[in-house]
């Protein structure tokens, strides 16, 4: 019984140190550049070209573990990317659910591989997206300081970006270990207007009206693109056990 309880310790502790860990090595650090790709938790994430850096990273209430990094352009504008993974304390016994936004029919585009309640699941999709960084008392850490971050630099929100994002879970009987990287673009940065404020279903930007643009069109064809390579590149890198 006593090295039970011992070794259920060891566990325990062994658990803590390694969600401070991820906490300590994906910390905020303005001199600390990605470019290229970024791993975490052997899974490595694509980056689109240039220069990115970590503005926050930490756990939901579900012990999800998440790293934002950020791009900043000139402006005062910025894209970011958020990593979600799966964590040591997580254990998906029975699969995650099916993914309901593969599903949606109001999105720009929608590329479902599969998405099977239980099974491993993969697929990816573009939207148009009004970012939000306002915390909450009740917002996890990680929220708050990205949202401190991007107040203290000064940066502008803008009204209206485009969300590309990608979805893998494993397909291990125990652990259903998962990967979210969403890319959040700022079309801003390619030479668009900025949009009137608007709300997402009344943005030039929906899936209703964007058609109406040719321009738009070419640039979300050219995220089409890109993010097909990229989704290839992810389920590369997602390490499946």
């Amino acid at each position: 019984m006593f090295w039970a309880i011992c070794f259920s310790l060891f566990l325990l502790m062994g658990c803590v140190e390694k969600s401070a860990n991820l906490e300590t090595i994906y910390k905020t650090n303005d001199n600390n550049i990605f470019r290229d790709t970024f791993s975490i938790r052997d899974k490595t994430i694509p980056l689109p070209l240039g220069e990115w850096k970590i503005i926050s990273s930490g756990f939901d209430a579900d012990k999800f573990f998440y790293v934002v990094l950020i791009q900043e352009h000139p402006g005062k504008i910025f894209s970011y990317v958020s990593v979600q993974v799966d964590s040591i304390q997580l254990n998906r016994e029975y699969g995650y659910f099916k993914d309901k936004d593969l599903e949606r029919s109001d999105m720009l585009r929608v590329f479902k591989h599969k998405n099977v309640q239980g099974e491993p699941l993969d697929g990816w999709f573009i939207n148009n997206f009004i970012p939000t960084f306002t915390a909450k008392d009740s917002s996890p850490q990680y929220i708050k300081d990205a949202s401190s971050y991007i107040a203290s630099h000064k940066l502008i929100i803008s009204d209206d970006m485009i969300l590309v994002s990608h979805l893998l879970t494993g397909s291990h009987p125990y652990k259903k270990r998962l990967l979210r990287a969403r890319y959040v673009y700022n079309p801003e940065a390619a030479g668009f207007s900025p949009s009137p404020k608007s709300s997402w279903s009344t943005s030039e930007w929906n899936a209703v009206r964007f058609n109406t643009d040719s321009q738009k069109v070419a640039y979300i064809n050219e995220l089409v693109e890109k993010h097909t390579s990229i989704h290839e590149q992810i389920k590369a890198g997602f390490h499946r056990e």
